[in-house]
């Protein structure tokens, strides 16, 4: 997903969650209470306020602010289990905030992505970091094991069909 995309696509889910389906109107009137406001809903697996907030954090922020946010955001998105948007607001947070992420922010995005089973966020993350940060070589290598083994071990397609028992008609021949 280009960023214009992934700027567009959290501007609707801002406009959506703003628009208030339920009511309610979300207001944020600086970015201290959109980061406290984002960092509540996201532990609250509120992804309509989570969004919305860290979108307007990214947005208004200065470039703390803006680093902390799609940090925020790509943490949420890993614990969600969207893959391909944690992919993508990774490679914004290297390219547009890259003086602020540490060795140790990166393998807190990877022991998500490993345990929510998102090998290519994974490998994409541990690609960039591996010359980037040699302090966390150990933890790195431990990870990509981890990873490799969920390619390896990932279902084919069809084989869960098969595990239940159903036999596809075409391959009895």
């Amino acid at each position: 997903m280009k960023p214009t995309t992934l700027l567009l696509s959290i501007g609707l889910s801002c406009l959506a969650a703003c628009s208030g389906s339920d009511g309610t109107h979300l207001h944020f009137t600086d970015v201290n209470s959109a980061m406290s406001q984002a960092e509540a809903a996201a532990a609250a697996e509120n992804s309509e306020t989570a969004l919305a907030a860290f979108a307007y954090a990214i947005l208004e922020g200065d470039a703390e602010v803006k680093a902390e946010a799609l940090q925020g955001l790509l943490q949420f998105q890993l614990k969600q289990g969207a893959e391909s948007d944690a992919m993508d607001t990774f490679a914004r947070l290297t390219r547009e905030c890259a003086d602020s992420v540490k060795g140790s922010d990166v393998v807190k995005f990877l022991q998500t992505a490993d345990a929510q089973n998102l090998a290519e966020a994974g490998q994409t993350m541990i690609a960039y970091s591996s010359e980037r940060f040699p302090e966390i070589r150990d933890e790195l290598i431990k990870l990509e094991a981890s990873f490799q083994d969920l390619r390896l071990n990932a279902p084919s397609e069809g084989s869960d069909m098969k595990g239940i028992g159903y036999v596809d008609s075409d391959s009895q021949q």
